[in-house]
């Protein structure tokens, strides 16, 4: 068989034998109907057209609704018509059943990461950091949290309802204001970019893990709150 593509180029498709045997499949999985359909379990199906045809049974529509019908419980000669094959359709329904595992842990999975995302971006700190000493493992810095809070306010305003100038209103406002707040500790922060070093400030988000004791410059041992900012290793 051949398919003109275009005019002027034709595709020569091998499978010739296949492609009439996936076609004939197709037109009876779309045309084929039955009048009455009964399963060796006593259900009966009337006025049935066959919408799906897989190695393990037919999907059909019927009088009161949609089924599908496993091979097995229906007549030989059905069996026969669709070419079944009780080893094959096993191996199927074994594959479709592990597929729909898959998917159902696939979506569970999903579902977790999207949680966890939502929890590590409500635990977020946006903050600026004023780097006080840094070591191979991690650097203590001096911490400004940045938070973005939305405030209520009244104002007065001319009140263009009322007939003299004078007259005024309230009105309320909502606008996004930026708070600032300096912890009296420093902070011991791992995750920062490796190119700091003292003195540097740096800007972004971190997550607060804990506490972390620390040596100073001086010898003396000190513990303070610790964080990260390599939102990976959380």
């Amino acid at each position: 068989m051949q398919i003109e593509i275009g005019g002027n180029r034709h595709v020569k498709i091998v499978y010739f034998g296949l492609w009439i045997l996936s076609f004939g499949v197709l037109q009876a999985a779309s045309t084929d109907t039955y009048d009455q359909l009964k399963t060796a379990d006593g259900l009966t199906y009337n006025a049935c057209t066959v919408t799906k045809v897989e190695p393990d049974g037919l999907t059909i529509i019927y009088s009161d609704g949609a089924a599908k019908i496993p091979f097995s419980k229906l007549p030989t000669d059905i069996q026969q018509k669709y070419n079944f094959d009780p080893n094959v359709a096993q191996k199927y329904t074994t594959e479709q059943v592990a597929r729909r595992k898959a998917q159902a842990q696939a979506n569970l999975e999903a579902l977790e990461t999207a949680e966890r995302i939502k929890k590590l971006k409500e635990a977020a700190y946006r903050v600026e950091l004023k780097i006080s000493q840094i070591t191979p493992s991690g650097a203590i810095a001096k911490c400004i949290i940045v938070k973005q809070e939305d405030v209520v306010e009244k104002a007065t305003v001319p009140d263009p309802t009322a007939l003299r100038p004078d007259r005024v209103r309230e009105e309320t406002r909502k606008r996004t204001i930026e708070r600032r707040t300096k912890l009296d500790e420093p902070i011991w922060v791992t995750g920062l970019p490796s190119s700091l070093v003292d003195g540097d400030s740096w800007e972004g988000f971190i997550w607060f893990t804990g506490t972390k004791d620390y040596t100073t410059v001086i010898g003396a041992s000190k513990r303070v709150r610790s964080a990260t900012a390599d939102i990976g290793s959380l």
